[in-house]
């Protein structure tokens, strides 16, 4: 504040405050005036810091936050799209899916059996029987555990033809 600032706040005060026969209105400005002077002493230095200097930290903050966010979403996009060579499974005798697939069957004709799996793993399989009929819920993880349990289900042989 400036020094005339204070001196109207001072007069304020006493003005504000002052009762007739109350009180020596020379002595309580003088008596404002040591206690300002003694907040004044006990205030230790504060250091100002420009508004272009707050800025430029601002700024700096935000780069770091943008080059993390987009660090991040590399690495999350490298995660989720490897190369197609590092992902490609070693060949089997038999491609398959990855996840094993559920097959629900309730008194199917074994030749309808053997047409959805050779739809769904491209193989041609005939059964040696097919008058036979199955029912039941099956889960493999490839076609020939799922062939193995139809054979020993029915007591069939299922080939495959090439």
């Amino acid at each position: 504040m400036k020094t005339d600032d204070k001196q109207k706040q001072l007069e304020d005060f006493v003005l504000n405050h002052y009762q007739q026969g109350k009180l020596d209105t020379q002595k309580a400005l003088r008596n404002v005036r040591e206690r300002l002077q003694q907040r004044e002493g006990q205030r230790q230095e504060v250091r100002i810091v420009p508004l272009w200097q707050r800025l430029r930290h601002i700024a700096a903050a935000v780069v770091l936050v943008l080059v993390m966010v987009s660090a991040y979403a590399i690495y999350r996009s490298n995660a989720n799209h490897q190369s197609p060579s590092a992902t490609t499974p070693q060949p089997t005798a038999i491609t398959q899916p990855s996840q094993p697939k559920s097959f629900h069957f309730d008194n199917t004709p074994i030749n309808q059996v053997l047409a959805e799996l050779d739809a769904y793993y491209d193989l041609q399989l005939s059964a040696s029987d097919t008058t036979k009929h199955l029912s039941g819920d099956f889960e493999a993880e490839s076609p020939e555990m799922l062939i193995d349990m139809i054979e020993q289900t029915l007591g069939i042989e299922v080939k495959r033809s090439e």
